[in-house]
C-alpha cells in the first residue's frame, strides 16, 4: 500500500511540475519563507482555528514549521488550561489534497515533563524536534514548490481516558502562491496600452482601424479569468488565487475608505455586516483538505492513504520478508522514529502569569465559551461545507459579499469618470493647437479642427462610450442580478434596477438611430466606402461607429454580444449556491459553444482578421468552461488531477492575454511602420497609376467602384484636385483581407438620378483611411 502510495505521488508530481515548471521560475517565496534554522524549503502554518469547541484547554496561539534541508520541526504554542491535572498527549496528522502526509503522537508526561500536568496559567511554550532522514525522504518535493499548497495538520490532545479536549486545525503552506503583485500590474499595463491605443486611434482618424476596438477585446477577456472563479465550484486555491490578479477588471477593488462608506451605507438601509476574512476565511477553506472532517469528503478529499496509527509512512517492508516480519519491522522503526522525534533539540516555556479563566470563559452548562476573549483562536464547524461562489471570491479580496455590488457600481463611476476626463483633455489639447495653428496648414491643423468642430461628439465621444458600454455590461448584470439574489439593503437594489434602466438605455440610444438610419438610407450609409473619413456622410459620421467592426449585413451583431452577456450573467448569478456548480458550468458552456458556431458559420468579422480573433478567443471560452464542467462533483475527479486541472484552467485562461497583448502592439505600430502609408500623399500619381483601386474603408467598397459623393457636411479642407481631371474618379485599392459586399441597389439607384458629383477626395486632402483593419494615415493639407 505504502510503495503504492509513493508511485501515485511521484505521477502525480511529475505532472504537476511539468504544468507549473514556468509559473514556479516567476514566482517567488512568500515573506513567509522567512529566517530560521535551516533553508527556504519549509512548511509553516498560515492559519489556526480550534476544529471543535475546546473542553479544557484554551489556546492562543499554535505556530508549526517544518524546515527540509536540516529535518528540524519547529513548534510555539500559547495556551492555558482550565482543568486540574490534566495530563495530555498530542497526535498530529498532516494531510496534502487530501492524502495523509504523516502522523506521529508525542506523550507530554514522557517527553516534556513540565507540561505534565499542564499548567493552570497562561504559558507559552516553544521548542524544536530533529526528524528522522526517512521520515523526510517520504515526502513529495512537491509538497515544498506547488505554489498554493493545500494541506492542513490536525493537532489533537486526548487526555488519560482518551477523551479529546482539544482540537487544533492549522493550515499549511509553503511560501509559493500564484497570487503576484507582478502579474496584476503587468496585466494592467496591457489593459492601458490597449485604452491608449484606441484613443489615439480615434482621435488621430475616425477610420475602420482594428485598433480602436482592441480595448473591448481586451478588457472582456482579462474578465474572463475572474468570472470563470465565480461558479459554485470547488476549485483548487492555485486558480482562485492566480484569478485574484484580475479582480479589477470586474470592480472588485477593495479601497478601505470606499468599504466603510459602504458599509455605513447599509447598515443604515436595513443590512449587516457579514463576510469571513483573513486568516479565519484561510481556515473555512482548508477545512476541505482534511479527509477526516465531512467538509473535506464532500471536496473530494480521501482518506484511503491516510491513517491515524503513528507514522503510517514509516512502515516501509523490505522485500523477502514475510508478513509478520514487514509488520514488526515496520512497528520497530516507527517507534524508533517516535522515540528519536520525542527527543526535542530544545525547549524552552515562559510562565505569562496566572488567569482567572473560569468563571469569565464559561457559557451555558458550564462549557468555555471559546470565543469570548479575541486573543483565543476561533471556532469552526467541521461539519459545514467551506465557502464557495461569488460571496468567497469577494471575501478573498476584502470585500464584503453584500457590498459586492456596490464596490463595483463605484468601480464603473470611477472608469466613467477617468472616460469624461480623456474626452474633455482630448478637446482641450485640440484646442489649443487649433489657436497655435489657426494660421498654418498640415497635419496638426487638420486635426484640431476636426476635433473642435461639430463631430467631435459622433466621431471621437460616442465611440468610446460605446465601447465602454459593451466592456462593462457583463460585469454589471453579474453583480446586479447576484445583489438581487443575496442583497439585504433596498439602496443597492434600487441602484441595480435604475442603472439597468440607463444601461439599457444608452444601448437603444445607439441602436435606435442606427436602425432608422438603415432602413432610410441603406446599411451602406453607415460605412465610409471609398470616402475619406472626414468627408463621409452624416450617417457614418454620427451613428458608424458601432458598426464599424463588423460586416454590412451584421451591423446589429453587437446586439448579440449584450444577449450573450445576459444569458452569462443569468447562469453565473441566479444559479449560486452549493451544488449548482454543474449547471452553471454546464449552461455556460452551452451558451458559448452555440455563440462559436454562430461565429463560424456567420463570420460576421470586418474582415477575416477580426472573425479569426473573435473565433480564437471563443474556443478558449469553451475549453474553459468544459475544465469548470471537470471540476464538479458529479465528475468525482480526486484532489491531485484537480490540481492539475487548476493548473489547466491557468494556461486556457492565460494564452488569449497572450495573444491579445502581442496584437494590441501590432495595431498600436503598424500605422506607423509602414512607409507606404504613411507617406502615402508624397507617391503621387505613381501610387494612384499603379494600384487599379483604392477603397478608404474596408468594408462595403466593390472592386471598381467609384468614390461616393460627397455629403453636405464635408470637410473645409476638401479641394480641387491638382492631378485629376473634373471628369475622372478616384481610384481604390482593395484590402486583401476585405469582403467585397457592394450594395449595388443602393449604388443603381445612385446613378439613376443623375446627381452631379462634387469635388472628389484625393490623397492630398483625405484625412485618413481603414485598410485591412489598420489606420492609414495622409496629409489633411488643402490643396493650393
Amino acid at each position: 500500500m505504502v510503495r503504492s502510495l509513493v508511485r501515485t505521488w511521484s505521477s502525480a508530481s511529475s505532472l504537476v511540475l511539468a504544468l507549473t515548471t514556468l509559473l514556479l521560475a516567476c514566482v517567488p517565496g512568500a515573506s513567509a519563507a522567512r529566517g530560521g534554522i535551516g533553508g527556504t524549503q519549509m512548511l509553516y502554518t498560515s492559519s489556526a482555528v480550534y476544529c471543535s469547541p475546546p473542553e479544557a484547554i484554551l489556546i492562543s496561539a499554535l505556530d508549526l514549521k517544518f524546515y527540509r534541508e536540516n529535518r528540524t520541526l519547529e513548534f510555539d504554542l500559547s495556551a492555558a488550561s482550565v482543568q486540574e491535572d490534566l495530563r495530555v498527549s498530542v497526535s498530529v496528522n498532516v494531510n496534502a489534497y487530501g492524502l495523509g502526509l504523516f502522523s506521529l503522537a508525542i506523550d507530554l508526561c514522557d517527553t516534556i515533563s513540565v507540561l505534565c500536568p499542564l499548567p493552570t496559567y497562561q504559558f507559552q511554550g516553544a521548542g524544536i524536534f530533529s526528524v528522522p532522514e526517512q521520515f523526510v525522504s517520504q515526502i513529495p518535493t512537491i509538497a515544498f514548490t506547488v505554489p498554493n499548497l493545500e494541506a492542513v495538520a490536525t493537532v489533537e490532545l486526548t487526555d488519560a481516558n482518551n477523551t479529546v479536549v482539544g482540537c487544533v486545525q492549522a493550515t499549511l503552506s509553503n511560501g509559493k502562491t500564484t497570487f503576484q503583485p507582478a502579474a496584476k500590474w503587468a496585466v494592467l499595463g496591457v489593459f492601458a496600452l490597449a485604452v491608449v491605443s484606441s484613443v489615439l486611434h480615434t482621435s488621430l482618424a475616425s477610420s475602420l482601424g482594428a485598433a480602436q476596438w482592441r480595448v473591448v477585446d481586451v478588457l472582456t477577456t482579462i474578465q474572463h479569468i475572474p468570472m470563470s472563479a465565480l461558479l459554485s465550484l470547488n476549485y483548487p486555491q492555485v486558480f482562485t488565487e492566480f484569478a485574484r490578479n484580475f479582480a479589477w477588471s470586474i470592480g472588485l477593488i477593495n479601497i478601505s475608505a470606499i468599504q466603510d462608506s459602504i458599509l455605513s451605507t447599509r447598515e443604515k438601509t436595513g443590512g449587516a455586516r457579514d463576510g469571513t476574512f483573513g486568516a479565519l476565511l484561510q481556515a473555512e477553506s482548508g477545512k476541505q483538505f482534511n479527509p477526516f472532517t465531512s467538509a473535506g469528503t464532500s471536496s473530494g478529499a480521501t482518506s484511503a492513504f491516510t491513517s491515524w496509527r503513528p507514522f503510517s509512512f514509516l512502515t516501509l517492508p523490505q522485500s523477502g520478508e514475510s508478513s509478520m516480519q514487514s509488520l514488526n519491522a515496520g512497528k520497530e522503526g516507527a517507534y524508533a522514529a517516535f522515540g528519536r522525534l520525542a527527543a526535542p533539540l530544545s525547549f524552552r516555556m515562559r510562565n505569562l502569569g496566572k488567569r482567572q479563566v473560569y468563571a469569565p470563559y464559561t457559557g451555558p452548562g458550564g462549557q468555555i465559551a471559546s470565543n469570548a476573549g479575541s486573543s483565543y483562536l476561533p471556532v469552526i464547524s467541521s461539519n459545514t461545507p467551506p465557502p464557495i461562489g461569488l460571496g468567497y471570491f469577494a471575501e478573498l479580496n476584502n470585500i464584503s459579499p453584500a457590498s459586492a455590488f456596490l464596490t463595483v457600481l463605484v468601480s464603473l463611476a470611477m472608469v466613467f469618470a477617468a472616460l469624461l476626463v480623456i474626452c474633455v483633455a482630448v478637446y482641450v489639447l485640440a484646442a489649443l493647437l487649433r489657436l497655435v495653428t489657426r494660421r498654418r496648414g498640415g497635419r496638426v491643423a487638420a486635426w484640431s479642427r476636426r476635433l473642435t468642430g461639430g463631430w467631435f461628439l459622433g466621431m471621437f465621444c460616442r465611440p468610446l462610450f460605446g465601447r465602454f458600454v459593451m466592456a462593462t455590461f457583463q460585469v454589471y448584470l453579474v453583480f446586479a442580478f447576484w445583489q438581487w439574489l443575496r442583497g439585504d439593503s433596498w439602496v443597492p437594489d434600487l441602484l441595480a434596477a435604475v442603472l439597468l434602466v440607463v444601461y439599457l438605455g444608452g444601448i437603444a440610444a445607439i441602436y435606435f438611430p442606427v436602425f432608422r438610419a438603415v432602413r432610410r438610407d441603406g446599411k451602406q450609409e453607415l460605412f465610409y466606402g471609398s470616402t475619406p473619413p472626414a468627408n463621409a456622410p452624416g450617417t457614418a459620421k454620427r451613428w458608424g461607429a458601432i458598426a464599424h467592426p463588423f460586416r454590412p449585413r451584421y451591423f446589429w451583431f453587437g446586439l448579440v454580444f449584450g444577449l450573450v452577456y445576459f444569458v452569462r450573467a443569468c447562469f453565473i448569478s441566479f444559479a449560486q449556491g452549493y451544488g449548482h456548480g454543474l449547471r452553471q458550468s454546464i449552461g455556460l458552456a452551452a451558451t458559448d459553444l452555440l455563440f462559436f458556431l454562430v461565429l463560424c458559420i456567420c463570420r460576421p468579422g470586418r474582415d477575416k482578421t477580426s472573425d479569426f480573433v473573435m473565433i480564437f478567443l471563443m474556443v478558449f471560452r469553451v475549453i474553459s468552461w468544459g475544465i469548470c464542467i471537470a471540476l464538479t462533483p458529479l465528475a468525482d475527479i480526486q484532489t491531485i488531477p484537480r490540481v492539475v486541472l487548476g493548473f489547466a484552467l491557468i494556461v486556457v485562461t492565460g494564452i488569449p492575454i497572450i495573444f491579445l497583448f502581442l496584437l494590441t502592439v501590432w495595431d498600436l505600430i503598424s500605422p506607423f511602420i509602414r512607409r507606404r502609408q504613411w507617406n502615402a500623399t508624397r507617391l503621387g500619381d505613381s501610387e494612384l497609376n499603379d494600384k487599379s483601386t483604392y477603397a478608404f474603408g474596408n468594408v462595403g467598397t466593390g472592386e471598381g467602384a467609384a468614390s461616393e459623393p460627397l455629403s453636405s457636411d464635408s470637410s473645409d479642407n476638401a479641394g480641387s484636385p491638382s492631378h485629376l481631371s473634373p471628369s475622372s474618379t478616384v481610384p481604390q485599392r482593395k484590402s486583401s483581407l476585405s469582403r467585397g459586399e457592394a450594395d449595388s441597389g443602393a449604388a443603381a439607384a445612385a446613378a439613376a438620378g443623375g446627381a452631379a458629383l462634387r469635388p472628389q477626395p484625393t490623397q492630398q486632402n483625405s484625412t485618413a483611411s481603414g485598410v485591412s483593419g489598420q489606420t492609414v494615415y495622409y496629409d489633411a493639407r488643402p490643396a493650393p
